[in-house]
């Protein structure tokens, strides 16, 4: 074999061997997803949404998002409608999870909304090769779904 084949060779054996002892299994939600679209109850789909990040360890999630446009004079000398507007467009809680199927039940354990705390909540889950989207109803009365594309990021 010559040596350029045989570099070759070891470099692509070295690329297989990392990428799968790093691949996380089909499936799974246990890593870090960062929000890359959403898609409203209207249909409506943002591609370029604000900031978010899901992460899932074996029993225990934490997410975080925001889900609007915030107000960018909402700092501690902001009228309180504007820190208002601020605070009701971020999402955060924190919890144990479980999977079954493609269900996800959430239990959050601390949460800026002290009403969820505690609650269980289920929700759709479709898995789309390193991709999640993660699918809610998009009020309380269940009526329309929103959902959200979640991208691994590790």
């Amino acid at each position: 074999m010559t040596r350029p084949r045989f570099l070759m060779l070891v470099a692509l054996s070295c690329v297989f061997v990392t990428s799968n002892a790093f691949a996380q299994s089909p499936g799974s939600l246990k890593g870090a997803w960062k929000v890359v679209a959403v898609t409203a109850a209207d249909g409506k789909v943002d591609t370029a949404p604000q900031p978010g990040l899901y992460v899932f360890s074996d029993k225990h999630y934490s997410t975080q998002r925001v889900n609007s446009a915030r107000p960018a004079t909402a700092g501690v000398s902001s009228p309180d409608k504007d820190r208002l507007a601020a605070y009701d467009a971020f999402t955060a809680n924190t919890g144990t999870y479980e999977v079954k199927g493609n269900t996800l039940t959430t239990k959050p354990l601390v949460a800026k909304n002290p009403s969820v705390i505690g609650t269980t909540g289920s929700s759709e889950l479709r898995f789309e090769g390193t991709s999640v989207v993660h699918v809610t109803s998009a009020n309380p009365g269940g009526t329309g779904k929103t959902s959200v594309k979640l991208q691994r990021v590790e």
